[in-house]
């Protein structure tokens, strides 16, 4: 299975893209990483089973039950109250027109305004807050009612400044906000390099160049995660773990003649 294939068959495309698009696919190969990550829940909670019992156990790791553990949410929402998002672009799937992606002077910029403190603040920071005093506006609910009006009125507003202008104002305001980036500026963050989140090794290909991979997503208090080594060529270690195995040169030799290595 490819992860793209599973991602139209776990009903995540039909939640990803707007009314105005075919159902997309999500960006990155997500299911393929994630099925990895709870294969690995799966072989910890099974080491201590072992460490309990002394049984071992057979682990069965499927990505499509992987894809719909990732939208729990979503299935929850499906199966008990008959809620289906649909395809709703960067819209949050609670509705409300304040949590969306808007274009500033010079890029894009995620706003995140649900509780109505949050709307309060991001309104009075976008000169808008006149408009919390009319009946249509003035509520979660209401808002939910009069979209189109809200989206125009916000859009306007920050499209006057620059995201980095309208990152320090909103955040300093308690608004949650983030700048829609590209790969290569988020490459390029000193928070990735504090928390080592990306590590440069020499490449397999060529010694005088590097590569940069990606590591590890959690920091430990103790050791921490760390890259033994970078990525092998196909067959490098092949020798050196037959004969850790007890494999004579002879027999590796044999293998190797066969077509088995």
């Amino acid at each position: 299975a490819y992860d793209h294939v599973v991602q139209a068959a776990c009903g995540i495309m039909g939640l990803t893209g707007s009314a105005e698009t075919v159902p997309n696919k999500v960006g990155a190969p997500y299911i393929d990483y994630a099925t990895g990550m709870n294969a690995a829940l799966a072989v910890c909670a099974a080491l201590h089973e072992v460490r309990r019992t002394g049984e071992g156990q057979v682990l069965d790791v499927a990505m499509l039950d992987t894809a719909i553990i990732m939208q729990a949410a979503q299935f929850s929402n499906w199966l008990n109250q008959g809620t289906l998002v649909g395809l709703r672009g960067n819209a949050s799937p609670t509705r409300q027109p304040t949590a969306d992606v808007f274009p500033t002077a010079d890029g894009h910029i995620q706003i995140t305004a649900l509780r109505q403190p949050q709307v309060e603040k991001l309104f009075a920071e976008l000169n808008l807050a006149a408009m919390l005093a009319m009946p249509e506006f003035a509520s979660p609910d209401m808002r939910i009612e009069h979209p189109a009006a809200i989206k125009t009125a916000m859009s306007d507003a920050l499209s006057t400044r620059t995201t980095a202008e309208w990152m320090r104002i909103l955040a300093a305001a308690g608004v949650p906000v983030a700048e829609v980036r590209e790969l290569p500026e988020v490459a390029e963050d000193t928070e990735l390099a504090h928390r080592n989140a990306l590590k440069t090794l020499p490449s397999p290909l060529d010694p005088d160049k590097n590569i940069t991979v990606a590591q590890a997503g959690y920091v430990t208090s103790e050791d921490g995660p760390a890259t033994r080594s970078g990525p092998p060529l196909l067959g490098q270690h092949t020798e050196e773990i037959l004969i850790s195995l007890g494999y004579s040169m002879d027999e590796i030799q044999a293998l190797r003649h066969a077509g088995t290595i």
